[in-house]
């Protein structure tokens, strides 16, 4: 069995294509797991000024 260069850069661009798709898979759930903190913080700092104001309305 020869050696196949080209059989290998193939195999090889194949493992760098699932490679990229694992880094833009990691970058999407990166931009995700941020995109669902700030909306969690914002949601948190909605219901503590809620809080407040219904403390204020009631005192």
């Amino acid at each position: 069995m020869g050696k196949n260069p080209h059989g290998f850069l193939q195999h090889y661009h194949i493992h760098l294509i699932i490679y990229v798709e694992d880094m833009n898979f990691e970058v999407k759930k990166r931009e995700l797991y941020d995109t669902g903190m700030a909306i969690l913080a914002v949601a948190v700092v909605l219901v503590l000024l809620l809080n407040l104001f219904i403390l204020f309305e009631l005192f």
